[in-house]
């Protein structure tokens, strides 16, 4: 069975442009309500200061229009797995500290083949739909097929992840914030398992937004651990290669949400879910220029799980995290 279709074709910058000012021009020449003028302005707005919010979703449909003209019609699926398993209940484990690994080029979405960390909202999508453009936001522009969760996926609970697998890739970008830009479309070479899904595995984990201070007392630093194992335990649903996967992550709630890096350094929440490797994204991040040592020293001291389980639940926001376990090893 075929599909046939024409072809779309992206934009160009100037017919982005273009756009914006016939929309203008048509509100000039328009005798209508003003109220019904301030939405055509509006959208003009819309239109001209967030054109990378248009762009991927677009690549998204001219991808998905090109194949069904070229190719035969395959079944590809997608996995939504909400899930709440049980962390320790005293947070204390005799396992050795996983293995980490510093990257400092490239990004959480480049790791392939890993499970790879989406910095959730409690209601999963966060602001995508609304122009937002951070980590999670960012992530669901470039793989729309992930947006299927927000209409699936009721908000988190302090003790709830969700975990996304299959969603293919269309887009490539360029910064982050203000400075996100849309460059142009992406070929996703991630091969089809034998179920048809995609081997791309995203865990979705919500931080607690603007904690301050209280982001180190002993029972936000809990609920944070909690929450990031539930992200990456293994879960009976998921496919058998799921618990011998490493992890992708970076510095999460870190960035609008206020977090401390060097206490949101999630080795001992990765090494509890027995996870053999973490692969840590810096994204250039000052705080933790000496995160390398920092792990070496720790190492060197072998120092069990348990032990730095007991140090963190002690922490003070009087001095760094980093200083703080060092000291006490």
């Amino acid at each position: 069975m075929e599909s046939r279709a024409t072809s779309v074709v992206l934009p160009t910058e100037a017919q982005w442009l273009r756009v914006a000012a016939n929309i203008e021009t048509l509100m000039r020449h328009m005798s209508c309500a003003k109220e019904q003028r301030d939405i055509f302005a509006h959208l003009a707005n819309f239109v001209s200061a967030n054109e990378s919010i248009f762009r991927p979703p677009t690549s998204y449909f001219k991808a998905i229009n090109d194949t069904a003209g070229r190719v035969k019609i395959r079944k590809e699926y997608i996995k939504i797995c909400r899930g709440a398993p049980t962390a320790p209940a005293n947070l204390t484990g005799a396992s050795k500290l996983c293995e980490v690994k510093i990257c400092d080029t490239g990004g959480i979405e480049d790791a392939h083949g890993l499970l790879q960390a989406d910095f959730a909202n409690r209601f999963i999508g966060g602001g995508v739909l609304e122009g937002g453009n951070v980590q999670e936001e960012i992530r669901f522009s470039i793989c729309p097929e992930l947006v299927v969760s927000m209409l699936l996926c009721e908000v988190m609970n302090d003790h709830e992840a969700i975990r996304i697998e299959g969603a293919t890739r269309f887009s490539s970008y360029s910064g982050y914030g203000g400075s996100f830009k849309w460059t142009g479309e992406f070929d996703d070479p991630t091969p089809l398992s034998s179920n048809c899904i995609r081997d791309v595995s995203l865990f979705c984990v919500d931080a607690l937004p603007h904690p301050g201070v209280r982001q180190y007392s002993k029972e936000l630093i809990e609920r944070e651990i909690r929450k990031f194992y539930c992200g990456v335990y293994k879960y009976p649903s998921m496919d058998g290669e799921d618990s011998l996967k490493r992890v992708a992550t970076g510095n999460w709630g870190c960035g609008v949400f206020g977090g401390d890096p060097q206490l949101k350094f999630v080795w001992a929440a990765a090494s509890l879910a027995k996870r053999p490797i973490i692969h840590y994204y810096r994204y250039g991040e000052r705080k933790l220029a000496g995160l390398d040592e920092f792990i070496v020293a720790v190492k060197e001291s072998e120092v069990t799980l348990e032990r730095i389980l007991e140090i963190m639940q002690r922490l003070s926001p009087s001095s760094g995290v980093f200083t703080q376990i060092l000291a006490s090893l």
